[in-house]
């Protein structure tokens, strides 16, 4: 190897192989796979020779590289950009060959280094072995001089004193550009999703282009010189990078977003002394860099998941823009969007560039967990005097994350089809072992079927139904040297805040504990608003200047206030600071905290400093339910925001039904969330179905000594009531009679008058409609001594 391409080897890898992020698929080969990180990679045989347009490269082993060099372009965003992904190191692109109809690479059909012969020279590539069975195999790579062009041959020989079956194949991973893929079109047919091409087809007319919006980069077309292939596959590059025959199975997920393109030959007998050929020519066409701006982008194409974590689910990425004028741009305006799960800080910014010059723009991309693999967009457009003047678009596969079957329940459900054909689902869900709601449920954690048909057209809302009903707010208030600013917040946004919550019908309470390094004040419960407005008017900024301060005692010892009994129960929690925890100012734990919350029902939002936010605010606030809002942040808009309520733990689903009305339709709902799942089917006719919303509510809960549970229902309709242990045994069993509502009473006994132990226990009442149709509903309740 030349010593100043051993160099360039050497400086390439790190940089390169991380920016592509193809963590989890890469080839076993350390130096070449698609993200190495080793800093001092060892290189096997390789070589590299150049024309005046274009370099390509070969390694021993039979992979292959192609780039540009100047290119054809008279700008430099031609120059010394990739064809293929990772030139000049990497194992994406290779030949293949089929003998008696096995399929083998280079590297997996000569097992030993010394049966085959390298050789570079005058813009020629050659790697020949020849089998213990005598068959010579041949491949060369010539780039051609004065032309933008790269001649690829594969033969092989028979010198053997029997027939063979042979055909060739090559598999091409396009990466045009820099940080780009490829686009494949035939004609003005544009293919974005997996595909098979069988010839004949005008694959004459195929070519791959470096983006499918706005000005479309650098371009490659294929001659077939000897004959064309028999089928050409385009897909994915991770679901096909360890395939190379012929043979392929079209996916559910088809569209592209890493495109990789398998061509195969068809076979042909070899009497002994006969030869068989493919020789194609890659030839590199006229760029497009027609607009005032070329924009490229170190986005990766897909995501993977990484000890069933998102790998990377944030994004520290570099836009680049182009200006390809002699004529200064300003105040072009950049709009991002993302399609779910992906989202950014940053919508839109205005940039200026000088003429020729290039502006990089670093962007933070997030990407959320989801539970189908998909494959989603994000998209870049550029803005000149509100005209677009480009687009990116990348397309980006997010893997599914893995999750159990089992771990939530569905709760206070029902079906509504009283709209039919529209059907509304109201139901709650939490986690099984704790008794957790779960408040933060989106699209993407609902999989819904309807007589096993999947539903994505639905709207999914937090239900409201009911009326916003009883809350209860506790403000747990930081009052150290440190939060004078925030005490003031606090009490000139209170009025608006109260003002929100009244138009929107809540029946609420206000309370208050104050902390520093004890707990200093506890204020009651109170509706009157001005009454608290005055609690908060003495407060006043003190002490404090040692760091953490005692919310753990501050937060348990708003648990223990007098909430009543049906009401939600919410925490404003206010501090700049951390927390003592398990040392001289309380003996509490994060954990101990969090129980005695979950155990009240309470959810917690905390308005702190992020800096502290990941290390210790989100073991308290994820497990509750509850938000993070800075507090430097705008305190009007964080207080209205809390006031929406979106802590409300019942959802309403609704879609429109397929099926007439009449039909027997069975609905199921899967729901999946932090690696749990859940699902529940309904059976329902649309003819004879009522709304029975909300049929069941048992209050308070958690209760000591006595629970109240209500059903109501019509009339007519009798039923029973049963209360179940977690481990699904029967304790006790109540008669429903006629009438429309029945309240029963329940102790803590069970059928044979014994007293239960402590814990949760299940309340299902099952109806008996005329004509022997069953209505059930469950719940969840919290026996404490």
């Amino acid at each position: 190897m030349k010593p100043f391409i051993f160099s360039m080897l050497m400086f390439c890898i790190p940089i390169l192989l991380c920016g592509q992020n193809k963590q989890n698929y890469d080839l076993d080969m350390q130096a070449f796979k698609k993200s190495a990180t080793t800093q001092v990679p060892i290189a096997p045989g390789y070589m590299t020779v150049q024309s005046e347009y274009l370099q390509i490269s070969l390694i021993r082993e039979g992979y292959f590289t192609i780039g540009t060099n100047k290119g054809t372009d008279i700008s430099t965003l031609d120059n010394d950009c990739q064809i293929t992904y990772g030139h000049p190191y990497a194992m994406t692109s290779y030949p293949v060959f089929s003998v008696d109809d096995t399929w083998n690479r280079f590297d997996t059909y000569f097992t030993e280094p010394e049966s085959l012969h390298f050789t570079g020279e005058s813009g020629t590539l050659t790697l020949f072995g020849t089998s213990s069975n005598g068959l010579k195999i041949e491949y060369f790579m010539v780039a051609k001089s004065l032309s933008p062009v790269v001649e690829i041959t594969l033969r092989m020989t028979n010198s053997d004193s029997v027939d063979h079956t042979v055909s060739g194949g090559l598999i091409f991973d396009p990466a045009l550009g820099k940080h780009g893929d490829g686009v494949l079109s035939f004609g003005s047919h544009k293919v974005s999703g997996d595909t098979v091409i069988l010839i004949p087809s005008p694959v004459d007319t195929m070519k791959i282009r470096e983006k499918d919006t706005g000005a479309k980069g650098l371009s490659v077309g294929f001659d077939y010189l000897e004959n064309e292939p028999a089928k050409i596959i385009a897909g994915n590059w991770f679901r096909m990078y360890e395939e190379i025959t012929p043979e392929h199975t079209i996916p559910d997920l088809k569209k592209i977003s890493d495109l990789l393109l398998r061509m195969y030959w068809s076979p042909k007998t070899l009497a002994p002394g006969e030869a068989y050929m493919i020789r194609t020519e890659m030839h590199l066409l006229p760029p497009d860099f027609s607009g005032p701006v070329f924009c490229r982008w170190d986005f990766p194409f897909f995501l993977t998941m990484d000890n069933n974590m998102m790998f990377p689910d944030r994004m520290n990425t570099l836009l680049s823009l182009s200006n390809t004028g002699g004529s200064a741009l300003q105040n072009l305006t950049i709009g991002l969007s993302f399609t779910s799960p992906l989202s950014s800080g940053t919508e839109s910014f205005s940039i200026d560039i000088s003429p020729h010059e290039t502006n990089i723009q670093p962007l933070t991309v997030l990407s959320d967990l989801i539970y189908e693999d998909l494959v989603v967009d994000a998209d870049v457009e550029i803005k000149y005097n509100d005209a677009v003047i480009e687009r990116l678009t990348r397309p980006v596969f997010i893997p599914a994350t893995p999750v159990s079957d089992t771990g939530l329940v569905i709760e206070n459900d029902s079906v509504s089809t009283d709209g039919f054909p529209d059907i509304d689902l109201i139901f709650s869900c939490e986690i099984g072992a704790t008794g957790q709601r779960i408040l933060n449920l989106t699209r993407n954690n609902l999989f819904l079927y309807e007589n096993n048909n999947r539903i994505t057209d639905f709207t999914l809302e937090k239900y409201q139904g009911e009326g916003m009903g009883q809350v209860d707010f506790v403000f747990v208030l930081d009052v150290t040297g440190s939060m004078g600013d925030e005490i003031n917040k606090v009490k000139s946004n209170l009025i608006e805040f109260t003002d929100s919550l009244k138009v929107r019908g809540v029946d609420f309470r206000l309370g208050m504990v104050t902390f520093l390094d004890n707990i200093e004040n506890i204020y009651d419960f109170t509706a009157d608003v001005s009454l608290f407005q005055g609690y908060i008017s003495q407060q006043y900024a003190h002490g404090g200047g040692d760091g953490p301060e005692n919310s753990l005692d501050a937060l348990w010892q708003a648990s223990e206030m007098d909430f009543r009994p049906a009401a939600k129960r919410i925490f404003i929690w206010i501090t700049d600071a951390d927390f003592h925890e398990n040392d001289w100012a309380t003996q509490r734990t994060a954990e101990q905290v969090v129980n005695q919350l979950l155990t009240e029902s309470v959810v917690v939002h905390c308005v702190g400093t992020s800096y502290f936010q990941m290390s210790n605010y989100d073991r308290i606030i994820v497990p509750l339910g509850g938000n993070f809002y800075d507090i430097n942040g705008n305190f009007r808009d964080i207080l209205l925001d809390i006031a929406n309520l979106k802590v409300l733990d019942r959802y309403a689903l609704k879609y429109s039904s397929n099926y007439q009305s009449g039909q027997t339709i069975n609905v199921k709902l899967e729901i999946h969330y932090a690696g749990l799942g859940t699902l529940k089917t309904y059976n329902i006719n649309a003819k004879t179905d009522r709304n029975t919303d909300r049929i069941l509510s048992c209050f308070p809960n958690p209760f000591n000594p006595t629970i109240k549970i209500d059903v109501r229902k019509p009339v007519e309709i009798t039923g029973t009531l049963k209360i179940y242990d977690i481990l699904g045994r029967l304790v006790n069993e109540f008669h429903l009679g006629k009438g429309n509502f029945d309240r029963t009473l329940w102790s803590g006994l069970s059928r044979n008058n014994e007293v239960v132990g402590s814990g949760f226990y299940i309340v299902q009442v099952v109806l008996e409609e005329p004509g022997g149709k069953r209505i059930r509903e469950s719940a969840k309740i919290l026996y404490l001594k």
